[in-house]
């Protein structure tokens, strides 16, 4: 609606104005996950390519899901060395910490943007009694 301009339809303004919010923080949340998957994950790839053949990784990447890795287990040839080469790589802690704490913000905007979507729901509703 904003894209088209046709926000205007809408004549509730208190309907409108939360709409207004959704999208505010939508496009604010969106720009903060771009940020976050260049800065942090592109970082995190770089490392790991010094470590985990393409082959692995690709097997890695095709079964993350939201809440982690859901795939069967894969066999790492040289799995302790590689396990240490992984542990010895500068900066691989911090990349993960920072990974974590901004998935945790994404999730509490996702979180938010959910409730004002369902009182914007009980608002339409409210309006169409």
């Amino acid at each position: 609606m904003y894209a088209t301009g046709n926000i205007g339809i809408i004549k509730n303004n208190e309907i409108k104005s939360k709409l207004t919010d959704i999208y505010n923080v939508m496009s604010l949340v969106n720009k903060f996950q771009e940020n976050e998957w260049s800065a942090y994950n592109f970082g995190v790839q770089r490392l790991f390519g010094d470590v985990l053949s393409p082959a692995i990784r690709l097997k890695i990447y095709e079964n993350l899901e939201p809440n982690g890795y859901t795939g069967e287990k894969i066999n790492i040839p040289n799995q302790d060395r590689t396990i240490e080469k992984l542990k010895d790589l500068e900066g691989l802690n911090g990349y993960i910490v920072d990974i974590i704490g901004t998935r945790k913000t994404s999730n509490v905007f996702m979180l938010g943007q959910i409730e004002g979507m369902k009182s914007v729901i009980t608002l339409i509703n409210k309006e169409l009694e």
